[in-house]
């Protein structure tokens, strides 16, 4: 007698058998890397303390309308996100240099042109959409008088002899310049370390990074000291670090 027998199930029985132990190797795996993460850096890190400013907490669009009508002082709005990056940036060092002094000043020329009533709110909604709104830029992109070295050691002393052209449309639309933000060395990293600023870190955990390599602008924005930030982006280094962050970048078409 022939007895002839069908190895597919048993064949079925070996794969998942190998299946199992290949999941329970992984999760063993990712256990171990857990550990050794936790060791290396001490478990989680510090997460910055919540936003409690009213004003850091509106948006750009709110902002430039309340303070153009006369509802807020641009003053008061430039000293919130001051005292916000003050506040914060010792732990995430995400700013590379700031301009607050001057930020006040033409903070207060905002509140005198719209006290002024030289021109209509419409007038200033339509040639400045972004009246008194705070702004910060990502390094690698020019602003007068400002550090241009991308992070490098080799240009540690150049500064930028004009505005970038979206700087400059930025000032032109009312927006108020307050800090340059860190990046990788010439841009050229998915987190945001170099040798000259070091590296910028994560506000919901500080032993986690920010993503690059717009990770000076994310990291500030998701903390509340900065609105809007001006980066630019190849191949995501707007979106990796915005990801990074929980919050919004957006790669214009050219």
């Amino acid at each position: 007698m022939t007895v002839i027998s069908n190895p597919v199930p048993a064949m079925q029985k070996s794969t998942n058998i190998l299946v199992r132990i290949e999941e329970q190797v992984i999760i063993f795996l990712r256990f171990i890397l857990h550990l050794a993460m936790i060791i290396w850096f001490g478990g989680k890190g510090k997460t910055v303390s919540p936003v409690e400013n009213p004003l850091l907490l509106r948006s750009a669009t709110k902002l430039a309308e309340e303070i153009r009508e006369g509802k807020l002082r641009c003053e008061n709005v430039i000293e919130a996100y001051i005292e916000r990056i003050q506040e914060v940036d010792p732990y995430i060092n995400a700013t590379v240099e700031r301009c607050f002094e001057v930020a006040l000043k033409e903070a207060r020329e905002v509140d005198s042109l719209v006290a002024s009533g030289k021109y209509s709110k419409e007038k200033l909604a339509e040639e400045k959409p972004l009246l008194g709104v705070p702004f910060t830029v990502k390094m690698l992109l020019n602003v007068k008088g400002h550090l241009n070295s991308g992070g490098c050691q080799c240009f540690a002393n150049d500064r930028a002899t004009s505005d970038a052209e979206c700087v400059a449309l930025f000032r032109k639309a009312g927006a108020i310049f307050i800090a340059t933000t860190n990046v990788p060395e010439i841009g050229m990293n998915m987190e945001t370390f170099n040798y000259m600023h070091g590296r910028t870190k994560n506000p919901y955990d500080t032993n986690r990074v920010a993503g690059g390599s717009s990770g000076g602008e994310a990291s500030l924005i998701a903390a509340g000291g900065s609105l809007i930030g001006l980066g630019n982006d190849l191949l995501g280094s707007l979106r990796n670090p915005a990801h990074f962050n929980g919050i919004f970048g957006h790669k214009s078409t050219h």
